[in-house]
């Protein structure tokens, strides 16, 4: 991987909490600042569909995030991956039944980005995970 080099500024608040991040995550100033900067710019490692489903997130009210943070794994696919998976365990899959297996996987994959990012953007707009609203 090819890398740049780049001299900033940066107020001395920013500074402070950057190195606190570093220093808890035991990194680098540099490594933690570019982890910032990953998290914060979205890269092309997901799939167009999932980026945009992840962006419609933004626009939901908090009800509907709330909700979509209660759903769990669609039954039929939670249930197709762990018997894939136990059979895998017992004597390995057919070609077709990997295939299923990673069809499954994909989904519930997918599952957890939504849903995390569902309890990111809750948070974010000042919501107690555990108990509700702040301030209520």
């Amino acid at each position: 991987m090819s890398t740049q080099t780049l001299t900033i500024e940066l107020p001395d608040g920013i500074f402070s909490r950057l190195k606190d991040r570093a220093e808890q995550s035991n990194r680098t100033i540099e490594a933690e600042l570019v982890n910032v900067l990953a998290e914060a710019i979205p890269g092309e490692e997901l799939p167009p569909d999932l980026a945009a489903e992840i962006l419609q997130l933004d626009q939901m009210d908090d009800e509907s995030l709330r909700e979509l943070t209660r759903q769990g794994l669609a039954e039929e696919i939670a249930e197709r991956l762990e018997s894939l998976n136990f059979k895998n365990q017992r004597n390995g899959l057919t070609e077709i039944e990997y295939q299923s297996r990673s069809e499954a996987l994909e989904a519930y994959e997918r599952f957890l980005v939504l849903r995390a990012r569902a309890f990111e953007l809750l948070k974010k707009r000042g919501h107690d995970l555990l108990t509700g609203p702040s301030g209520s």
